[in-house]
């Protein structure tokens, strides 16, 4: 039993290492780096930035910024801005309370 647990968590850690650095690697490989998504999201929607994720899709490479808005809603919003253009593609409501959830057992 012990010896599956072990195999387990290092299975774990290797995973999580290995998404880590393919997240660095693509986030590298872009014209818009976070710093400059963040500030274009953040022109768009004023307020707090709270999580920015890479993501490749099929369509190309987005940051994905949620941002708590200083006015107006208190519905957090979701900002998509292309990482090689840094046009804003989406603004949406951010309904997903995942990440709250998480930040609270941090």
């Amino acid at each position: 039993m012990k010896r599956l647990l072990l195999t387990a968590a290092a299975l774990l850690i290797t995973v999580n290492a290995a998404y880590a650095d393919g997240e660095n690697k693509v986030s590298k490989s872009v014209k818009i780096k976070k710093p400059e998504a963040e500030s274009i999201a953040l022109k768009k929607v004023p307020g707090t930035i709270i999580d920015s994720d890479i993501e490749k899709r099929k369509t190309g490479i987005y940051w994905d910024i949620k941002i708590k808005p200083t006015e107006g809603t208190v519905t957090k919003k979701k900002v998509r801005v292309d990482a090689n253009s840094g046009v804003i593609v989406t603004v949406e409501d951010d309904d997903d309370d995942d990440d709250d959830k998480d930040a609270k057992k941090d």
